[in-house]
């Protein structure tokens, strides 16, 4: 710490270390965090020195890695009678997931499930979607809930990757038994990430039969997947048992979701924002929940170690999270998107700085000062005066008309959401 602390003071450094776990075996020393904002951090300040200074403790050649690992928590124990719910988090409920059109029937799913495994409709519940979207928040609320309601269950999480790994060392070590009798005899049995078993036909064979069992007993299982079942590539009939009961999905969060998850993180994590700035994150982290989580991580970092007292602005949060925004427009200026919009609505500039307004001009107008405004620093003013010398009242109208009719009619928020890929990629070289 010392000679790491001519970079950083010793409080800042050591709240830096605090969640980072190191491990060593032989020649190889990882650092090993749930936080990936601390991790990055530490390997950008510190990679160096910290290679320098385990090569001389190790004696040699050192393999410096940062890993990424899932949170540590302890099992759930039952307090009364001799049910148990297994890796559980007891940060995961139902009353802190954030509902919106994206996740809302994935949750009423799962929360019927929760009230009434053994005797739901919905088994096994089947979820899928991307990576940090809620579909792990779920399935941990599930158990926390389903313990809440019976001190005497069996409930076990497990990843599919975690089931495959037991399931190799119980065959070497000829304990398959008492893996068998681990998972068959849960009253309620949740895997997440199924999809990872694709090229493991013993893994396959195996939860076949797990799945058999439980079901024939009226067993509870809920399965997610970062896709449908039918495009999963693994056996045929274990594809038709993921559609016995109900299949949903989640999807990427829409904007007032997002914004509503930040306030709520926000609220949490004890980080004051504008939520003018919660908007313009929001709009600007669209892909998932461990993206929004990790904005408010660093923001709180940030202030932390620079002892900043102002309140952030727009320029403040583009440079301090400009890495996590899905759609980063470098380099964007008003007059290459107004170039890029009307390549992509096939007209010219000169039609968006013009006068007309029939719906075939206005539209893509509007929607070129809307990105204007969203995805470059100059003032409401100066974009209208590029868009032919209008007032920054005329700004104004085109983006609240672009926000309403994108809450409002999916359809064309996701043609705005491809023109602003359109732009991200370059437009038309």
């Amino acid at each position: 710490m010392d000679r790491l602390s001519e970079k950083m003071d010793r409080a800042n450094l050591e709240n830096l270390f605090q969640s980072v776990h190191v491990n060593h075996v032989g020649q190889t020393v990882s650092f090993e965090s749930y936080d990936e904002i601390f991790l990055h951090r530490i390997r950008v300040l510190f990679g160096e020195e910290l290679d320098f200074i385990l090569r001389e403790g190790v004696g040699g050649s050192v393999d410096v890695q940062f890993n990424i690992v899932d949170r540590r928590v302890e099992p759930l124990q039952g307090e009364k009678g001799s049910g148990q719910v297994l890796n559980f988090d007891k940060e995961f409920s139902f009353s802190n997931f954030i509902i919106g059109r994206s996740n809302e029937m994935a949750y009423s799913a799962a929360l019927a499930v929760a009230q009434s495994y053994g005797k739901s409709i919905y088994n096994p519940l089947f979820i899928y979607g991307d990576s940090g979207l809620g579909k792990t928040h779920l399935m941990q609320a599930i158990g926390n809930k389903v313990f809440q309601y019976d001190k005497n269950v069996k409930c076990s999480y497990v990843t599919a990757d975690q089931f495959r790994n037991e399931l190799i060392e119980a065959i070497r070590n000829r304990t398959t038994e008492s893996f068998r009798d681990k998972y068959r005899n849960v009253d309620v049995l949740l895997i997440d990430d199924i999809h990872v078993i694709e090229k493991s036909e013993a893994v396959q064979e195996e939860f076949f039969h797990t799945f058999n069992d439980l079901y024939k007993l009226k067993r509870q299982i809920v399965i997610t997947s970062d896709r449908p079942p039918a495009d999963i590539n693994i056996e045929k009939r274990l594809i038709t048992r993921f559609e016995w009961g109900l299949v949903t999905d989640i999807r990427k969060p829409e904007l007032e979701t997002r914004v509503a998850i930040l306030r709520k993180k926000a609220e949490d994590m004890g980080v004051e924002i504008d939520p003018e700035l919660m908007f313009f994150i929001g709009e600007n982290v669209t892909s998932n929940v461990r993206k929004l989580e990790g904005c408010l991580r660093r923001i709180k970092f940030y202030k932390k170690i620079s002892n900043n007292m102002e309140k952030l602005g727009k320029n403040d949060i583009t440079a301090l999270l400009s890495e996590f925004f899905d759609n980063n427009l470098k380099d964007m200026s008003v007059e290459n998107i107004k170039k890029q919009v009307a390549l992509y609505f096939n007209m010219t500039v000169k039609m968006l700085e013009g006068k007309r307004r029939n719906q075939e001009v206005v539209l893509p107008r509007f929607v070129a000062m809307y990105l204007s405004r969203r995805f470059t620093n100059d003032t409401l003013q100066a974009i209208g005066q590029s868009f032919g010398g209008r007032d920054h009242a005329a700004v104004i109208n085109a983006c609240n008309k672009i926000e309403g009719r994108m809450k409002e009619d999916i359809v064309f928020r996701n043609e705005v959401d491809k023109v602003i890929s359109f732009l991200n990629n370059g437009g038309f070289k």
